[in-house]
């Protein structure tokens, strides 16, 4: 099996139901759009992975940039507010 490219989530899921691809899901995703035809099964004892986000030089979509931000406040603890507070105090 290969890394699944983009996508939208359902059709990740769509791979997944016809045998091409398995997914790993956080523990923590609450999305409630599982199909009907497909399961979760935990994975106890596993290790906490690294998560790293890549973009391309000099992007500057704002999107690209929100996602940034709020994976690193939900992964650190960080923020902007915080941030500016410090370099103001």
């Amino acid at each position: 099996l290969a890394p699944v490219g983009a996508g939208s989530f359902e059709d990740k899921l769509e791979l997944v139901a016809g045998g091409q691809a398995v997914a790993m899901r956080p523990a923590g995703d609450r999305r409630f759009t599982l199909r009907g035809d497909l399961t979760t099964v935990p994975i106890e004892g596993a290790d906490p992975c690294q998560v790293v986000l890549a973009t391309r030089s000099g992007d500057d979509d704002r999107l690209v940039a929100a996602f940034a931000a709020c994976a690193r406040a939900r992964l650190t603890g960080w923020s902007p507010q915080a941030q500016a507070a410090g370099a103001a105090g």
